[in-house]
């Protein structure tokens, strides 16, 4: 099983904006696996040491062309259910947009802007919740990534879990 981050999916997503479709839509809906522990995830509640579970995820991508160029949006939304170490049960939910992201006409620039919604709610109050909106350029090769607002981070991304 391979682990796929938000910020590698960002990358599969601009890759498929650079050869874009005008005016698909394909949807996608496949089951994953979270696994969350303590020695990855800052944000994991005293006393639990593992979050395991299961749910699906849908990955919707729409591409469209127009006079500014090729734009892609992608949606993906998933929700679940998991236990931890201690036998407590856990519910998951992602909602993440990726849009607008356009590509202008040379396809050497990409700008998206990303917002991200995890939530993992469990027992008495407990839940670790990964929120943020952040902005992505790439020109030339060279990604640039601005967080507007939120907790995500590269420290905070192991606790959202996926494995694919």
């Amino acid at each position: 099983m391979k682990r796929i981050s938000a910020f590698a999916f960002v990358a599969l997503s601009i890759a498929a904006a650079a050869v874009p479709v005008a005016g698909e839509v394909s949807s996608e809906t496949f089951p994953t696996a979270l696994i969350v522990n303590a020695a990855t995830c800052p944000l994991m509640p005293d006393g639990v040491t593992s979050i395991t579970g299961d749910g699906v995820l849908t990955i919707q991508v729409r591409t469209t062309t127009n006079k500014n160029g090729a734009h892609i949006g992608v949606h993906v939304d998933g929700h679940g259910t998991a236990t931890d170490n201690n036998g407590d049960t856990w519910r998951w939910s992602d909602a993440d947009i990726f849009e607008p992201g356009s590509v202008n006409e040379s396809g050497k620039k990409l700008t998206q802007t990303i917002i991200e919604g995890f939530h993992l709610i469990g027992p008495r109050g407990a839940q670790i919740r990964i929120q943020g909106v952040f902005h992505v350029t790439v020109v030339d090769g060279q990604t640039i990534v601005e967080i507007e607002k939120g907790n995500e981070s590269a420290a905070n991304e192991p606790c959202e879990g996926f494995v694919f």
